[in-house]
This record gives structure tokens, C-alpha cells and sequence, in this order.
């Protein structure tokens, strides 16, 4: 023998606590059960509103799931756009220091050519003449 009234006693019973608790998927399965009792008392209207019920809060909870999922992804767009930006911003930096590297060699560069060529000039001079120097140049 089927028992009815207890069964219908606590699905509402679970239905008002899980929507004191804020359970969508309680709610949705007291919802189920309720629809499912009235089915089988032949109670097709009070079936109907808890079929309605169920749809309903099927159509909500997979909104909510279809939203959750969207900010997710647009959350990861955001996160792999600021990855990409500071790993463009890493690599310019790494250019700026390279092509700054590169300018102090070549400017110690041509200061040392200059200090060489000054001390080499000067040791010539003090050890040639101007003759002799030109002659060793040619």
C-alpha cells in the first residue's frame, strides 16, 4: 500500500528546507518527487504546477550554470590577455637592456680606440720623428 499523505508530508516538508537553505537542487528534487506523487494519485493539476515548478527551476539553474560559465571564461580571456601584455612588456624591457648593453660596448669601444690610438701616437712621437713616422705609416 502506497502511503500518500506521509510521502507528501515530507517532500513538502524537505522542499520548505531545502528553499530555507537556498539548495536548488534540493528544491528541484522535492519538486520532481512532488510532481511524481500527484502523477501517481491521479491528481494531474497539482502534478502540473510542480511539473511547471521543475522546469522552471530547471531553466534557472542551468542559466545560472550557462552564466558561471561564461564569467569563467571571460575570466581566463583576461587572466591569458594580462599574461600576454606583461610578457610583451618582459620582452621590450629585455630589448631596451639589450640594445642599451650594445651602445655602452660600442661607446667603450670607440673610447678605448681613442685612449689606444692617443697612447700608441704618443709613444710614437716620443720614440720617431715625424719623418720616421710617416715613412712607417706609408
Amino acid at each position: 500500500m502506497n502511503d500518500y499523505k506521509n510521502a507528501l508530508k515530507y517532500f513538502q516538508m524537505g522542499l520548505l528546507i531545502a528553499k530555507s537553505l537556498e539548495r536548488k537542487d534540493y528544491i528541484q528534487y522535492n519538486y520532481k518527487k512532488l510532481y511524481e506523487l500527484f502523477i501517481k494519485q491521479k491528481k494531474y493539476i497539482k502534478a502540473l504546477e510542480y511539473h511547471i515548478l521543475l522546469m522552471s527551476s530547471n531553466n534557472e539553474i542551468n542559466r545560472e550554470e550557462k552564466d558561471r560559465k561564461i564569467t569563467e571564461i571571460q575570466a581566463k580571456y583576461e587572466i591569458e590577455k594580462k599574461d600576454q601584455l606583461m610578457s610583451k612588456i618582459v620582452k621590450e624591457k629585455e630589448i631596451q637592456n639589450l640594445i642599451h648593453k650594445r651602445r655602452q660596448y660600442f661607446y667603450s669601444s670607440v673610447a678605448i680606440f681613442f685612449i689606444l690610438t692617443s697612447v700608441i701616437s704618443r709613444s710614437l712621437k716620443s720614440h720617431y720623428s715625424r719623418g720616421d713616422i710617416i715613412k712607417i705609416l706609408l
